[in-house]
């Protein structure tokens, strides 16, 4: 578990605290018995484990590091893919990372869909500390059927412990993104923008719907608009009552609630694991839920 900055995530990497002050780092890992070339490139640094270069090092050795495999990448402080001005990085990433199959992009500026279009291999994608708004026109779409598993990332800057997703990204994540197992978003905004979409994929095929591992409900920051960010979204008792005739079993569960109603279904949901629960409407009885789940688990 890392708190990065305070907010919690599964990033699985304590390196990545280390990293959040780092600019312009590009940090490949190989495969087991990797052989570095002799003599080490300027900008390169081999610690036995992994290859660190600056981005000026990795872009001007791009057509030398596409002949090895590298399954993970790490970007830090990096330009948008999207930049006119750093299209020969772009370039690198594309050659050198198209077939990585997990990559973290630390302070990422750029749209998931167009990440996934470049990482075309990626099963996890990381965004620590993401400072791009995912809100995409109609156009933005996955080029093809992606096999990513897991989307994890926070927008700490804001004060949001996930990413911050329309809906025009979360269609298109569940119709062209079949394995997808876990995404760190706000859930509720999304079914009330477009509960009907969302039901209705996940009746018509089990692989379409969205993620059930992790499920966040409510949030501690949310969009209304792309200028626009409130304060404590709070999901409501209708849409929990949705999810749960859905038969959703998330092992992670978040909620952010002004309702007691909501606070007693928590026992509801099973298989939860691990629970992060904020009342927002002054003293709540957790007893509403807590002594009901004392007595499923005595």
């Amino acid at each position: 578990m890392s708190s990065l900055g305070g907010i919690y995530n599964d990033y699985d990497d304590p390196q990545l605290e280390d990293l959040l002050d780092e600019e312009e780092t590009v940090i490949l890992q190989p495969k087991d018995g990797w052989v570095v070339p002799d003599p080490v490139a300027a900008g390169w640094s081999w610690n036995g484990n992994v290859l660190r270069l600056t981005r000026q090092a990795f872009t001007s050795s791009w057509d030398v590091l596409r002949t090895f495999d590298f399954p993970t990448a790490t970007f830090v402080g990096c330009p948008s893919l999207e930049a006119k001005s750093s299209q020969d990085f772009t370039k690198a990433v594309e050659k050198v990372c198209g077939g990585c199959t997990k990559v973290t992009v630390v302070h990422n500026k750029d749209l998931v869909i167009r990440l996934l279009n470049t990482f075309k291999r990626v099963a996890e994608l990381v965004l620590p500390h993401n400072i791009r708004l995912q809100s995409c026109l109609s156009e933005d779409k996955l080029t093809s059927n992606h096999p990513v598993k897991v989307i994890k990332g926070d927008m700490c800057g804001i004060g949001a412990h996930h990413l911050l997703l329309d809906e025009v990204t979360v269609l298109g994540l569940v119709a062209r993104c079949e394995k997808l197992e876990h995404v760190d978003m706000n859930l509720d905004e999304i079914l009330e923008l477009l509960p009907i979409p969302f039901i209705d994929a996940g009746k018509r095929n089990p692989a379409l719907a969205l993620p059930v591992s992790n499920y966040i409900l409510g949030s501690f920051r949310h969009r209304i608009t792309l200028d626009n960010i409130a304060v404590n979204s709070h999901v409501n008792f209708h849409t929990l009552q949705m999810i749960l005739s859905s038969n959703k079993c998330p092992s992670r569960l978040q909620i952010v609630t002004a309702s007691d109603n909501v606070i007693a279904m928590i026992p509801c949901f099973e298989n939860v694991t691990n629970l992060l629960v904020k009342y927002i409407n002054g003293i709540c009885s957790f007893t509403l839920c807590f002594s009901k789940m004392s007595r499923i688990s005595s």
